[in-house]
C-alpha cells in the first residue's frame, strides 16, 4: 500500500470514529440538548481534537442525525454560521434510528 493511500485510509477511519463518538456523546442526554462545547471538551479528553469534532458535528447535522440550536434563542442554528460554543445539540429521530441499527451509514461507527 502506498503512503498516500494509507494516509487516506487513516483519515477515513479517524472520521468514522469521531462521528460515532460525537453521536454517542450527544445521545447521553437523549431527550435533552447538550452544549456542544461541553461535548467537545469531553471528547478532546478522549482523543478527538477540535477539527475532527467539528467535521463530525457538521456531517451529523447535514445528514439530519442531530438537531442544533442556539443556546440563547433556542432557534435552529447551523455551525457554519454560529460558533459551536453558542450551540447545543440532541439526536433527531433519524439519529436514534442510526444508533439502534435501523440505518446503516458507512462513515459513522456505532
Amino acid at each position: 500500500m502506498d503512503e498516500d493511500k494509507m494516509l487516506k485510509e487513516i483519515s477515513a477511519n479517524a472520521f468514522k470514529k469521531a462521528t460515532g463518538q460525537v453521536l454517542r456523546t450527544i445521545n447521553v442526554l437523549r431527550q435533552k440538548y447538550i452544549k456542544l462545547d461541553v461535548a467537545q471538551s469531553s471528547l478532546e479528553n478522549n482523543g478527538i481534537p477540535l477539527d475532527e469534532f467539528m467535521d463530525a458535528v457538521n456531517y451529523l447535522m447535514l445528514e439530519g442525525y442531530i438537531q442544533i440550536r442556539s443556546i440563547y434563542t433556542h432557534k435552529e442554528a447551523d455551525i457554519a454560521d454560529v460558533s459551536y460554543k453558542d450551540c447545543e445539540a440532541r439526536l433527531s429521530a433519524k439519529g436514534i434510528q442510526l444508533l439502534a441499527g435501523e440505518i446503516d451509514d458507512g462513515v459513522v461507527e456505532v
